[in-house]
């Protein structure tokens, strides 16, 4: 039996696009609105784990981005000097960058460095425990 499903209309900038079509394509889905729900799936269960967090964590962040975001990307580092034990940067070409970020404290600090972070749209976040 399958679900009721709901239209939702959604817009997307011309690479988001191509990057949804390549991923559909590389990834044998049906069609443009199953690779989108596996993305979905993807996000919430990545937000589940998170909330999940409990107590003193450690932590390591990745966060690649464009050289003009980088002031911006680097202003919530200054509010959670508490938790963060390492911060490197490195520029992987003329125009975008990586930021590492090892972190130790209480989770919902971690969870809060990652948001401010995160509301800086990156290019791409990745975080790892150990």
């Amino acid at each position: 039996m399958r679900k009721a499903t709901q239209i939702i209309s959604v817009s997307l900038d011309q690479e988001t696009v191509k990057c949804l079509e390549e991923a559909e394509r590389d990834l044998n889905f049906a069609s443009r609105s199953d690779a989108i729900r596996a993305a979905v799936k993807l996000l919430w269960s990545d937000a589940a784990s998170r909330k999940k967090l409990s107590g003193k964590i450690k932590a390591v962040i990745v966060a690649t981005h464009h050289q003009k975001r980088e002031d911006k990307l680097n202003q919530p580092a200054h509010h959670f000097d508490d938790i963060i034990e390492t911060q490197l940067h490195s520029n992987l070409s003329s125009s975008n960058c990586l930021e590492l970020f090892i972190v130790d404290g209480d989770s919902q600090r971690v969870r809060d460095f990652l948001r401010a972070i995160q509301s800086q749209k990156p290019d791409k976040i990745n975080i790892f425990f150990p």
